[in-house]
């Protein structure tokens, strides 16, 4: 099984991030269509549509994109209507549609492990967005000092309602500083009604890219950086950033 397929269950457990707003922000500055890259179980299509905004959203994983079709059976038909949700590769989707905001968030783009990954999914995305159209990047600023390597962290314990089981959650991280990739390894060691614990692990290879890395790769890839933000509440990238989010304009291509 891929990874997110073993990891679904607990995805959205394990992952609550304060960016709806963010999001929101930005498209009710610059309005929809919106395209969610590699949109998990659909937590940020779901809210996009409940405000109104047409949305699609695509992902590799068929049991993340099975959990965001079940979210969106439970809601209203207007809001259904609005998502469009399949499976796709970020480096090569092709949907046959124009979008005014594309989006790579919840560090997706980290999943891209070498130059021309990101290259194939920027200029994928590029093709999908209408002319001036907005990129929004989330990454995950690395902070060194925060983590030493090889080192197993607890990070606690959460109780699954949807499966009444409770989850002990541990990790451990290993940066490949010459390749920019950090392997992040989360045991999940799941406790059952006899108290029984099955293990789940989930091996996560992430590449990290520093800001001025970005700005040339989206320059290179047709892409104007207009922002660059270390939270979600748009301060400044700094060494203790948790995140580097950039904001980019698609430009026309001179041919």
């Amino acid at each position: 099984m891929f990874t997110y397929d073993i990891y679904a269950p607990w995805y959205d457990l394990q992952n609550e991030m304060d960016d709806v707003e963010f999001y929101l922000d930005s498209l009710r500055e610059y309005g929809g269509p919106v395209l969610d890259a590699g949109c998990g179980t659909g937590r940020l299509l779901l809210a996009f549509a409940r405000e109104g905004y047409e949305t699609a959203g695509f992902d590799t994983s068929q049991e993340m994109l099975e959990r965001a079709r079940k979210k969106f059976a439970a809601e209203a038909p207007d809001v259904r209507e609005r998502a469009a949700i399949s499976f796709g590769d970020m480096r090569s989707f092709q949907l046959g549609r124009k979008f005014k905001v594309g989006l790579f968030g919840c560090n997706t783009f980290q999943h891209l492990l070498t130059n021309q990954d990101q290259d194939q999914a920027l200029q994928s995305m590029y093709n999908h967005l209408e002319d001036d159209g907005i990129l929004l990047l989330q990454t995950t600023n690395v902070r060194f000092h925060e983590h030493d390597p090889d080192v197993l962290y607890h990070r606690g314990r959460e109780f699954n309602p949807e499966t009444n089981q409770w989850v002990d959650g541990s990790y451990v991280y290993h940066y490949h500083q010459h390749l920019q990739i950090m392997q992040f390894t989360l045991l999940l060691d799941i406790i059952g009604e006899d108290d029984r614990i099955s293990r789940k692990q989930i091996v996560l290879n992430l590449r990290y890219t520093f800001p001025p890395e970005l700005e040339r790769i989206l320059a290179s890839n047709g892409f104007a950086l207009e922002a660059l933000y270390g939270d979600f509440s748009r301060n400044p990238v700094s060494r203790d950033s948790p995140w580097i989010i950039a904001q980019a304009r698609k430009r026309r291509l001179n041919i």
